[in-house]
């Protein structure tokens, strides 16, 4: 998996992105649902990277199904971040959109 290779050979996902100077960074197919992320667990360690927040798109209906998320750079202004892309409940609880708003540009992340 992505994780488990960033882990081997960056040992943190922080790591990782600044080696890549990257700004924002996306990803697919998180498979991960918001308790996923809580304090403690092994999976909590992608929700805040050093140096990067992370914004997280959820299957509401199939747990650990789907899902993507965008990490952005500290510094980077996000005014909002929302799975509510697509007006159209039964589309956007799959967890496939997520919409992140910068001011100056806004970044669909979508699979």
């Amino acid at each position: 998996s992505f994780h488990s290779l960033v882990e081997k050979h960056f040992e943190e996902l922080g790591n990782y992105l600044g080696m890549l100077r990257a700004d924002v960074m996306c990803a697919q197919e998180t498979k991960l649902q918001a308790s996923s992320l809580c304090p403690g667990l092994p999976s909590s360690r992608f929700a805040k990277t050093r140096g990067y927040a992370g914004y997280w798109a959820f299957n509401r209906t199939r747990p650990h199904s789907n899902g993507v998320v965008t990490w952005v750079k500290d510094g980077i202004p996000v005014l909002s971040a929302t799975q509510e892309v697509l007006g159209i409940e039964a589309f956007d609880k799959e967890g496939r959109c997520l919409l992140t708003d910068h001011g100056s540009f806004v970044l669909f992340n979508v699979y």
